[in-house]
């Protein structure tokens, strides 16, 4: 469902609403649904050279358009809320498959 909603997968028949609004199927509309709906992958999808603050600050700096300071800040506190704060600076690989 949630591939769905990111139109990553298409919808075979039926259709979803969200909030009561038909989901829209491309252009501004869909660009503004992402910024609101966040997915977490089962598999990594991170960019390996960069590090856990990096790749979590990545999507606020070129979606929502944050200055790096702010996303950067906005990514600690995340990262402190799910326990993951001090592996800030370590890349992708130094991680092990539960963080």
């Amino acid at each position: 469902l949630c591939r769905t909603v990111n139109r990553l997968e298409t919808v075979q028949s039926g259709s979803i609403l969200l909030d009561g609004e038909p989901l829209p199927d491309e252009g501004r509309g869909l660009a503004r649904l992402r910024t609101e709906v966040g997915m977490v992958f089962q598999s990594f999808n991170l960019f390996a050279h960069k590090t856990v603050l990096e790749n979590v600050s990545l999507a606020q700096i070129k979606v929502r358009h944050r200055k790096r300071e702010d996303a950067d800040r906005r990514s600690r506190e995340l990262l402190d809320r799910v326990g993951l704060g001090p592996q800030a600076g370590k890349y992708p690989a130094q991680l092990s498959g539960g963080q």
